[in-house]
């Protein structure tokens, strides 16, 4: 569970208000502790102020598939690079064999593209990432170097 919590000041009220162990025995829901993280985002990124009894981490926080961080270029980087060299690692398991053009097409409509699915519909995809995946996907699998003839 992530939690955008911008407001230092006025949480001690909302605190007060607001109480966990209240609101699951009304609710029916209970907030497992062990296993949530929080994160404060904006101006008060670098607070050191901790509430209740859950763990805040410094390190971007992955919810989703997606990750979660102050450093938008970091998290940008953690996820498309972690998807690209996957992709990488697959694509290399099948470039082994003796494939056709079709086959190749086949291996990734059926399982490289659904691992950037969710990415492309939940993210912008940023220029130098796409360029990335053209690389992994002519130059590895179908043995392209030149990407420029088979755009004319």
């Amino acid at each position: 569970m992530v939690y955008h919590l911008n407001f230092i000041k006025l949480w001690p009220t909302i605190g007060n208000l607001i109480n966990y162990e209240n609101y699951g025995k009304l609710s029916g829901i209970k907030l497992n502790k062990s296993k949530t993280e929080a994160m404060w985002k904006g101006r008060n990124k670098y607070s050191t102020y901790k509430i209740a009894d859950i763990f805040w981490p410094s390190k971007p926080i992955k919810a989703l598939g997606l990750y979660f961080g102050n450093n938008p270029k970091q998290t940008t980087r953690l996820y498309w690079s972690t998807q690209i060299q996957r992709c990488g690692e697959h694509i290399q398991k099948w470039s082994k064999r003796q494939l056709t053009i079709y086959g190749k097409i086949q291996v990734i409509i059926t399982y490289i593209l659904p691992k950037f699915n969710y990415l492309f519909n939940s993210l912008v995809v940023p220029k130098s990432f796409l360029n990335q995946i053209n690389s992994v996907l002519y130059i590895n699998f179908f043995g392209i170097i030149n990407l420029e003839k088979l755009k004319g």
